[in-house]
């Protein structure tokens, strides 16, 4: 009740009281008395309360249902927290969005803050009520518009994500065979440079089996080393040696996870390897919208990686380029 027994005409939560139908206590040596929130201030200062009365509170009707009500004031000055204008509003509409009450009351502009009378019979108000209604669904429509728009240009202004995935033996061996010409030699920085391509690099990995003999030296071996000096993060895991005395590095499943655990960071994927092995990681990617780009040595390509690449790269027609 502070506003209300200072009694200025600026005071912000007597247009706000007024519109809710508030009715003040007043405690007195003769018992309680009730007074319309709109009666109790009578001039700039001063009020009904006489020297023996107190403001002990407020009643306050329940809402009706569909019913809202908001306080809005004009502050122009910045030096001085006080409403050159305000108003307050309680509004119910009926089931079919019709306003059916109205209540509003100005302040600052006399006075006392007044009670706007008729609210809901102004003329033109349930025009007006519909109006606001089709602008508001206008403007609704109209944001949803410039959101899309917004992300659309947010996608085309920014370089897509690009993740690089090499199966190092499927690239060495197909180098090894001779494709392409200058001793079938990759430079993998080279190579990297050509898909980075303007791209936004998030991440590349070399997958490459390495020897479990302590004599050599893990960078210095021969599916490691190549990727050393470059921006590769190398993952290496021993090469399994069989009973017939052959030797393989089968890095299919980390490949196809780390891929995939990637997918939503990432607008291409770059898989060096021509190994069928990888066509159900390729068709997963292709489904949560990422490019995939199969990178290879003609030789070393599976029929169906061509067939479901986005784009393939033949990697012996590019040596005059990614050669060593």
């Amino acid at each position: 009740g502070g506003n209300l027994c200072n009694s200025s005409p600026a005071g912000d939560t007597i247009p706000a009281l007024i519109a809710c139908g508030a009715v003040c206590v007043v405690a007195s040596p003769g018992g309680n008395k009730e007074v319309p929130t709109e009666s109790f201030v009578t001039g700039v200062g001063t009020n009904v309360l006489q020297p023996t009365e107190f403001l002990v509170g407020f009643k306050i009707p329940r809402p009706k249902g569909r019913t809202a009500d908001a306080y809005l004031r004009f502050i122009p000055r910045t030096e001085m927290d006080i409403a050159v204008c305000g108003a307050g509003v309680a509004l119910t509409l009926d089931a079919s969005g019709a306003c059916s009450a109205a209540k509003v009351a100005i302040g600052a502009v006399a006075i006392t803050a007044l009670p706007v009378p008729d609210a809901a019979a102004a003329p033109g108000l349930e025009a007006l009520a519909g109006e606001v209604r089709a602008l508001r669904s206008a403007l609704e429509e109209q944001t949803g518009a410039i959101a899309s728009l917004r992300e659309e240009q947010e996608r085309a202004s920014r370089r897509l994500r690009l993740g690089v995935f090499v199966d190092v033996p499927n690239l060495v061996y197909g180098a090894e065979r001779g494709e392409g010409g200058t001793e079938g030699v990759v430079h993998m920085g080279r190579l990297l440079d050509y898909l980075r391509g303007g791209r936004e690099l998030i991440r590349a990995t070399a997958y490459a089996p390495v020897s479990d003999d302590p004599g050599e030296p893990v960078e210095q071996q021969r599916f490691v080393a190549p990727f050393v000096p470059y921006d590769y993060r190398i993952v290496t895991k021993p090469l399994k040696r069989f009973a017939d005395g052959s030797i393989k590095g089968n890095f299919d499943v980390e490949m196809a996870l780390d891929m995939l655990t990637m997918a939503e960071r990432l607008d291409v994927v770059a898989l060096v390897s021509g190994d069928a092995d990888f066509a159900r990681a390729v068709e997963l990617l292709q489904g949560r919208g990422v490019r995939v780009e199969v990178v290879a040595f003609g030789g070393s390509t599976a029929i169906e990686m061509r067939a479901l690449a986005d784009h393939y790269v033949e990697v012996g027609a590019l040596m005059d380029r990614v050669g060593a």
